[in-house]
């Protein structure tokens, strides 16, 4: 009885044994050893085609081809005729008409440039916008000026971009009238003029002649 015992338990040890080694042979590598495996093949997809309108040029070239058959003309303006002094309001205002091919145009934008000041010789220009009522029509008045001048006022159609190219166009669409401010002094009549030398103190001296003969 022993001996098939002993018989028996060494076939158990076997087994085991095997079966040991057939789990080490397939059991799989340690997870931080770094295996060389083949670069799988990547399959790069072309991106289809996507058309992208530009909506801003599309804009520019639109108003551009409207502006060949618009049409500003001023139909009023303050009459030069009437003195307008500076610091004074203007007597009547501005009217200007917007038309096209088919008549009257309606609530379209108007840019209105007129000088608002002057330093040396260079004036400085203010703007504003106005939409065309149902006659296609805008009136401005403009607030009294605080400077004499003889200038211009320019209406245009407002562009529809900063674009040089397509202000330049707007502009040269745009019609204008005269802007004319006389000084407020010049409506108080008499009066003496003195021009005075000064010392070297900055003291006035005597009236300089000369001076008030070139004036």
């Amino acid at each position: 009885m022993k001996k098939i015992y002993l018989k028996q338990a060494f076939l158990l040890t076997v087994s085991a044994i095997a079966v040991l080694g057939t789990s080490c042979v397939s059991a799989p590598k340690n997870s931080n050893t770094v295996q060389d495996e083949p670069a799988a093949e990547k399959t790069i997809k072309e991106p289809k085609s996507i058309t992208v309108q530009n909506t801003s040029n599309q804009a520019e070239k639109k108003f551009k081809e409207h502006l060949a058959s618009i049409e500003l003309k001023v139909v009023s303006a303050p009459s030069t005729k009437r003195t307008v002094y500076s610091k004074a309001a203007f007597k009547e205002p501005y009217v200007v008409s917007v038309t096209d091919e088919n008549g009257a145009v309606a609530d379209f934008s108007v840019t209105v440039s007129w000088p608002v000041s002057r330093t040396n010789d260079t004036i400085s220009y203010s703007t504003t916008q106005l939409i065309t009522d149902a006659d296609g029509k805008i009136t401005f008045l403009p607030e009294p000026s605080e400077i004499a001048v003889k200038d211009k006022i320019t209406f245009y159609p407002t562009p529809v971009s900063s674009s040089p190219s397509v202000v330049q166009a707007a502009f040269s669409a745009g019609t204008q009238a005269p802007f004319v401010v006389k000084s407020s002094a010049t409506q108080y009549p008499g009066g003496i003029l003195y021009v005075y030398d000064f010392n070297e103190n900055g003291r006035p001296t005597t009236n300089n002649f000369t001076l008030l003969q070139d004036l």
